[in-house]
């Protein structure tokens, strides 16, 4: 049968709208971790294939690659963040070096969305400080051969996602550097580390973190307990902190002036 030709328009419109309201929502950005070594990266993202942690936000991982075996306890992002804090942070990690040579690996994660200082167009929060801190043990599989492990942080205001790591512009800390992780012995030997910048500018509008961690082990060595965090702190007002101070000042004044009367 050939329909009428006047309930083309009103059909046409009929399946615009529906296709409208039935088109998916803007995605929502996801928390990813990456492996890359010398033949390629390996991705996870948070409730993708790999991922043994269920709890949105956190990210686990067990594998080998190239001759690591990686356990990731767990990775963390608290996107959009807490009133006072974004934070991005590798976490928990164990890393072996099964191959009898020095073999190097780059573990990032990172999480778009972070709102943390945003104050609203117009009303900056003022610069940031993008805090970086790293802290671990290496183990090395022969007495005096040489670890190193590097670590650094980045937040973005172009909220972009791992997937086009490195940002390009993005605002970064100094890199951490370990320096050599070795022992005459054989004995662990531990490191921590911390570094901050002052200056991401806050853009009134979601940004991205990101932690990257650069580790060379010498062969057989083994890495544990290594936790690589990112974070943005909002800094406390400096009128909130007047505020404060004058209600100290009124405060004892009061209680003086009390004192004097019961006198």
């Amino acid at each position: 049968m050939v329909r009428s030709s006047k309930f083309v328009p009103l059909g046409a419109a009929l399946l615009g709208g529906m296709l409208l309201l039935s088109s998916p929502p803007e995605a929502k950005a996801i928390f990813a971790i990456s492996f890359q070594t010398s033949s390629g990266t390996t991705t996870v993202l948070d409730g993708g294939a790999g991922d043994t942690n269920v709890a949105v936000g956190k990210i686990g991982y067990s594998g080998t690659i190239d001759g690591f075996d990686i356990s990731v306890f767990l990775s963390t992002s608290n996107s959009p963040g807490s009133s006072t804090l974004a934070q991005v942070a590798i976490g928990s990690l164990d890393l072996n070096n099964t191959l009898g040579t020095s073999n190097n690996i780059v573990i990032r994660a990172a999480d778009q969305g972070f709102l943390v200082g945003s104050q609203g167009a117009g009303t900056p929060a003022g610069p940031l400080t993008l805090t970086s801190s790293v802290s671990g043990m290496v183990t090395p599989g022969v007495a005096g051969d040489i670890s190193n492990v590097k670590f650094q942080s980045f937040a973005d205001a172009g909220n972009n996602p791992l997937s086009t790591f490195p940002f390009g512009s993005a605002f970064a800390t100094t890199q951490l550097n370990s320096g050599n992780l070795t022992s005459d012995d054989g004995s662990s030997v531990g490191f921590n580390l911390k570094t901050g910048k002052q200056g991401f500018n806050d853009p009134s509008a979601p940004y991205s973190l990101a932690s990257a961690l650069d580790i060379t082990l010498s062969g057989g060595s083994s890495l544990n307990a290594v936790s690589g965090k990112t974070e943005i702190a909002v800094p406390e007002p400096a009128s909130l902190a007047m505020a404060f101070v004058g209600l100290s000042v009124l405060g004892f004044g009061g209680w003086l002036r009390r004192g004097r009367k019961k006198a």
